[in-house]
């Protein structure tokens, strides 16, 4: 998805955006975290948010926007 980044970033070119590394970041450490810990911390609820972060269709979509994220948080525009 953002090869021409990640060109550039071989290259040599980039430069750090503080804005857009912080949030990239915190969605990796969310993709990290294993769904049984989700489970222990929360329980099998009715509430919508702890119940979305055991979706491994989720936790797959977080992954790729977490590597976009952090391609364009190092690339110069």
């Amino acid at each position: 998805m953002e090869w021409n980044g990640l060109r550039s970033l071989f290259k040599g070119n980039f430069k750090i955006n503080w804005q857009l590394l912080i949030p990239t970041v915190v969605v990796t450490i969310l993709v990290f975290i294993p769904n049984f810990y989700w489970l222990g911390w929360f329980g099998q609820s009715q509430d919508f948010f702890p119940n979305v972060l055991l979706l491994s269709e989720l936790n797959i979509v977080l992954s790729v926007l977490a590597g976009t994220m952090l391609v364009r948080s190092f690339v110069k525009k």
